[in-house]
């Protein structure tokens, strides 16, 4: 029985360092995995880290963009203002030539029209004058006609 009790704790010794060999291969593997584990976690993190130092860099790039943008639409706008008041003055200096050539031209039109009237006028004074002339003539025609007639006699009375 000795023996036997002496195997009995030897083969308990055995399954003692087998046991506490399996605890301390467990041990190991569970601190790789945690190892691991932390690992991973810390690429996570890191990786977290950078994409949120990306987003801000986009951010910051999106804002100075987005305000050069408005910088440069602001400079558009008061280019594109600038040139219609340029066309606006244009068109104010062309309206008023126009007006100054439309003046002229009745003004043109006025001188022509008291022109046309006055020699209108002066033809119907001619005309008038001939015509008074002819009257006279005809009258001086017809007296001396009548002064034949009655120097040649009595002339041809119907009876």
């Amino acid at each position: 029985m000795a023996k036997l009790q002496e195997h009995l704790r030897h083969v308990q010794k055995i399954e003692a360092e087998r046991v506490a060999k399996h605890e301390k291969k467990k041990a190991d593997a569970r601190e790789k995995v945690e190892a691991k584990k932390k690992e991973i976690q810390d690429r996570n993190a890191q990786r977290v880290a950078e994409e949120a130092e990306t987003a801000r860099k986009i951010g910051e790039k999106e804002r100075a963009f987005e305000k050069k943008r408005v910088e440069e639409q602001k400079v558009i706008d008061k280019r594109i203002a600038d040139e219609a008041r340029q066309r606006d003055l244009a068109r104010a200096e062309k309206v008023k030539e126009k007006a100054k050539k439309s003046e002229a031209a009745l003004a043109e039109i006025h001188v022509k029209a008291e022109e046309a009237q006055v020699k209108m006028v002066e033809r119907e004074a001619r005309m008038a004058e001939q015509l008074a002339r002819k009257k006279a003539a005809k009258k001086i025609e017809i007296r001396e006609a009548r002064e034949r007639v009655r120097s040649s006699g009595a002339g041809i009375r119907k009876t």
